[in-house]
C-alpha cells in the first residue's frame, strides 16, 4: 500500500508531525516527509493541541453483537461442521445463547478467524476398509525411489464425452447478464456421447491409446485387446525388470487376465481400490481432457473425437509424463500421513 493512502499515523509518526510543526515547518511540508495527507496532519496537530497527546482517542463506533465466547462457539461450530452454511449457524447461535445477528455477521466472525467459504476439493469415498487396504499399499512401497517407479507401466482406461461443462471455463458479464442468450453455455444432455479410452505410461515412454470401441470393457476383451496386443509387446520392449500396474477391477483380476499375464512372465503392481492419487496417469486423463477442449476446432462427432484423442496424446510431452511418476515418492508419502486417507493429489 502507498503510504499516502494511510488515514492515521502512529504515535511514533504523530511525534515527529508535532515536532517538525513546533520548529516551523508548514503543514503541506510535514504532509509530504511523512508521506501522508495534509488532513491527516490537521487532524493530528489539532487534537494534541486540545488534548496535549500523541496517540488516537478510542474510537465511539457501533458495539459488537457478539462476545468472545459467542466467537469461540462459532468457530469451534465451523470447524466441526464444515459444509453448514451461515445461516445454519446464525441458528444455531441464536438457539444456544439467545443472540440474534445477520448472516453477514457471521461471515465476518469467521473471516476473522481465517475460516471463509472455499470450493471443496473431491475426493473418492473412502471406507475403513478402503483406508486400510491404502495403506498398506503404500507401507508395501514406502522404500521405492523413482529408480524403482521408472519401470513400472501405469495403466488405467477414462471416458472422455463429447460435450462437457466441467466449470472451468468463464464468461465476460456485466451483473444481470446470467441468462444473456450470448453468454450461456449450451451442453448436451449426458454429455452428447462418449469414448471410453486405455492407456499407459512409464517413465521413458507410453502406449499407444486404445479405443474402446465397444464402450464397456469384459475380462476377455481386456486379455485379448489389452494385455495380449498392447502389454505383452511392451513388456517384451522394456526387459526384465518391466512392471504391470492396473487395478483391482473385476475384468483386471478374472482369471483368464491372471493365467496370460502368468503365462507371458509379466510382473503385476495391483494397486488397492479407490486411489486414483496413487496413479499419475489420472492427472494425465485431466490434461489430455483441457487440451482436447482448448484445441481451435473441437471434435464434433464421436469419430473425431477419438482421433483427436489418440493425436493429442502422441503430442503430449514425455517430459510432462516423467514428471508425473517422478511425483510417486512424494505420494506414497502424503498417504502414510494421511493414514490411507485422501491426499492432495
Amino acid at each position: 500500500m502507498n503510504n499516502r493512502e494511510h488515514r492515521h499515523l502512529s504515535e511514533i509518526g504523530v511525534v515527529k508531525l508535532v515536532t517538525l510543526l513546533q520548529e516551523g515547518h508548514s503543514q503541506q511540508e510535514v504532509a509530504r516527509r511523512l508521506g501522508v495527507s495534509q488532513s491527516v496532519v490537521s487532524r493530528a496537530w489539532r487534537r494534541y493541541r486540545e488534548t496535549g497527546i500523541y496517540h488516537r482517542r478510542q474510537g465511539q463506533g457501533r458495539k459488537r453483537k457478539t462476545t468472545y465466547a459467542e466467537d469461540r462457539l462459532l468457530r469451534i461450530s465451523a470447524k466441526r461442521k464444515r459444509f453448514c452454511t451461515a445461516r445454519e449457524l446464525k441458528n444455531d447461535l441464536q438457539l444456544a445463547t439467545g443472540t440474534t445477528v445477520s448472516t453477514d455477521t457471521i461471515r465476518r466472525r469467521l473471516s476473522e478467524a481465517e475460516l471463509k467459504p472455499y470450493r471443496p476439493a473431491t475426493g473418492p469415498v473412502l471406507t475403513a476398509g478402503h483406508r486400510r487396504a491404502r495403506l498398506q499399499f503404500v507401507h508395501r512401497h514406502a522404500d521405492w525411489q523413482i529408480e524403482d517407479w521408472r519401470h513400472v507401466l501405469f495403466t488405467d482406461k477414462s471416458r472422455f464425452c463429447l460435450s462437457t461443462n466441467d466449470r472451468r471455463r468463464r464468461v465476460w458479464r456485466r451483473p444481470g447478464e446470467r441468462f444473456v442468450q450470448c453468454a450461456i453455455q449450451e451442453v448436451e444432455r449426458f454429455g452428447g456421447g462418449s469414448v471410453m479410452v486405455w492407456g499407459g505410461i512409464t517413465f521413458e515412454d507410453r502406449t499407444n491409446l486404445v479405443v474402446l470401441n465397444r464402450g464397456s470393457m469384459t475380462a476377455v476383451t481386456y486379455r485379448d485387446d489389452i494385455i495380449v496386443h498392447v502389454v505383452e509387446p511392451f513388456g517384451a520392449i522394456h526387459g526384465t525388470r518391466f512392471v504391470f500396474m492396473h487395478d483391482n477391477a473385476w475384468p483386471h483380476i478374472a482369471n483368464v487376465v491372471r493365467q496370460a499375464l502368468v503365462a507371458a512372465n509379466i510382473n503385476v503392481l495391483e494397486r488397492p481400490p479407490r486411489n486414483p492419487d496413487l496413479n499419475p496417469i489420472e492427472h494425465l486423463w485431466d490434461n489430455l481432457d483441457r487440451k482436447i477442449r482448448a484445441l481451435e476446432n473441437p471434435p464434433s462427432t464421436l469419430h473425431e473425437l477419438s482421433i483427436r484423442l489418440q493425436e493429442v496424446w502422441t503430442a503430449i510431452h514425455q517430459e510432462e509424463v516423467a514428471a508425473l511418476i517422478q511425483s510417486m515418492p512424494s505420494r506414497i508419502a502424503d498417504c502414510i500421513r494421511a493414514r490411507g486417507g485422501h491426499t492432495r493429489y
